[in-house]
């Protein structure tokens, strides 16, 4: 697919994904928190074992933790502050990247289709623009193909329950997959 000359189309934006609206997906963070928890203290445990098996002292594989869950815990923040998807009679709202805290509103005509497809172990809801230039900046387009995707493995709600209201809101608008 080649891309227009043209400008791309102005698509409304806002930091944050509007809590108002009649459906909204939110990151549930417990699903979001458990996994990487555990991960980081099966390596902790591991780490720790091999310090004191040698006979070293703690100090260090405590300071690694500290650094290691600080930067887990700013990520999860950023990433599960504020919705991540919402839909309405007009169109949906969604943020354009997972850690970014910035949504854009694309109405049901910019909308080439809608679905559901799995990334590794996680589930993503994928919306796909007429334009992908109209909601993406050059490294979300490069990384994910112009799509603008939403974790369904860590959302509160169950994927048929987004496409029920991907499809009772768009009344027929978009293609859903």
């Amino acid at each position: 697919m080649t891309t227009p000359a043209y400008p791309p189309p102005p698509v409304e934006t806002a930091d944050r994904v509007p809590d108002d609206q009649p459906f909204v997906l939110r990151l549930d963070l417990r699903k979001r928190i458990l996994p990487p928890a555990a991960i980081l203290l099966f390596i902790l445990c591991l780490v720790g074992a091999a310090t004191f098996a040698e006979g070293g002292t703690g100090g260090p594989v405590f300071v690694l933790f500290v650094v290691l869950t600080v930067v887990a815990g700013v990520q999860v923040y950023r990433e599960a502050s504020g919705p991540v998807l919402a839909v309405n009679a007009a169109g949906v709202w969604i943020r354009r990247r997972r850690n970014r805290r910035q949504a854009v509103f694309l109405p049901w005509a910019a909308i080439e289709r809608v679905y559901v497809a799995r990334r590794g172990f996680e589930r993503l809801f994928h919306v796909r623009p007429r334009d992908p230039r109209a909601a993406l900046g050059l490294t979300s387009a490069l990384f994910q193909g112009g799509v603008l995707t939403a974790s369904l493995t860590f959302g509160d709600r169950p994927a048929p329950a987004v496409l029920a209201a991907i499809e009772q809101f768009s009344a027929g608008q978009v293609r859903i997959d």
